[in-house]
């Protein structure tokens, strides 16, 4: 095995769009010396890519290009497969999801604005300011739901409202629970 200590050796799990992306992998039944190319299909919400491995020993080495990884152009889930190919077999060989997010650099600062806040968040402060009296045009007509089951902010009863906020003030406090990375703990030893 021809590892480097310097790739990670797992397909990322969130891609920021215009970046270079380099990763390797070995997989048992599919080594690179044996003939085996693993090829990556992405595919999402935006223009997706393919990225085929190149052998460095047994392992798969895989580098994506910034101009590559920019067609990517549209925020959101990704799925990708990897499938190794050897003659006339062809196994799928890894899976999963990947997010993409925007690149700060790409965006200007005086004339780009980015949203930060999570889509519950936003859900959450469209309630509030609706129960508050405070709420724009473009909150009022906020829909929230799934297609085929869409609602307007502003069409939705006052105990509805209540119920919704409770579920999103808790979507959101989970989402801030995840986003914590210096948690204090203490401990009593007698």
């Amino acid at each position: 095995m021809a590892q480097s200590a310097d790739r990670p050796q797992y397909f990322p799990p969130e891609i920021t769009i215009g970046e270079t992306l380099e990763w390797e992998k070995d997989f048992d039944d599919f080594p690179a010396d044996d003939g085996w190319v693993v090829t990556y299909y992405v595919r999402g919400p935006g223009t997706g890519f393919d990225i085929a491995g190149t052998a460095d020993g047994t392992t798969h080495v895989f580098t994506v290009t910034s101009t590559t990884s920019d067609d990517l152009n549209v925020v959101g889930v990704y799925k990708y497969q990897a499938w190794a190919v050897k003659d006339s077999e062809k196994h799928l060989a890894d899976s999963g999801t990947t997010k993409t997010i925007a690149s700060l650099a790409a965006l200007t600062p005086a004339s780009t604005t980015f949203e930060t806040r999570s889509k519950f968040k936003i859900i959450l402060d469209n309630i509030d300011a609706i129960m508050a009296g405070t709420a724009t045009l473009d909150q009022q007509s906020y829909t929230i739901g799934t297609a085929g089951s869409t609602r307007t902010l502003s069409r939705i009863p006052r105990l509805e409202l209540l119920e919704l906020r409770k579920y999103y003030a808790a979507k959101v406090a989970r989402e801030n629970r995840k986003g914590r990375t210096n948690r204090l703990i203490f401990a009593q030893f007698d």
